[in-house]
């Protein structure tokens, strides 16, 4: 049974950002580095509810608005970087700088997320 849609969407992405958050979480145990410091867990959980709710948003008026997808699909990416600079970044610039293990934090699920999210985004407007 092939899932497609939305509900396919969700899926994918909550079982590939599960499986990458476990690796992450994983190697830096195997490093010695506090699992769910960073606010790890934030990130991960606000770039899957992002972008579930970016993709659901594009997928709604994939046929009505076609010409505006790619305008909606960057102003989803602006909205979170914005979110990110006003939630995360002051909890990482505490100390005056972003570290290495703060910046792949964000960067892993946010890069992870948006390929998925752009590669099912172009299957899905390839249907229409």
């Amino acid at each position: 049974m092939k899932i497609k849609g939305l509900e396919g969407f969700v899926l994918i992405v909550f079982s590939i950002l599960l499986v990458v958050f476990i690796a992450h979480i994983s190697i830096l145990y195997f490093l010695n580095h506090d699992i769910f410091a960073n606010r790890i867990l934030t990130s991960y959980l606000g770039n899957l509810l992002l972008t579930v709710a970016i993709f659901a948003f594009i997928y709604k008026n994939r046929v009505k608005k076609t010409e505006r997808l790619g305008f909606f699909f960057l102003g989803g990416s602006m909205v979170k970087f914005t979110l990110f600079f006003i939630f995360l970044n002051p909890f990482f610039m505490q100390d005056g700088s972003v570290s290495r293990l703060e910046f792949l934090s964000f960067f892993i699920p946010y890069s992870v997320a948006l390929s998925v999210e752009t590669r099912q985004l172009i299957k899905e407007l390839n249907r229409v």
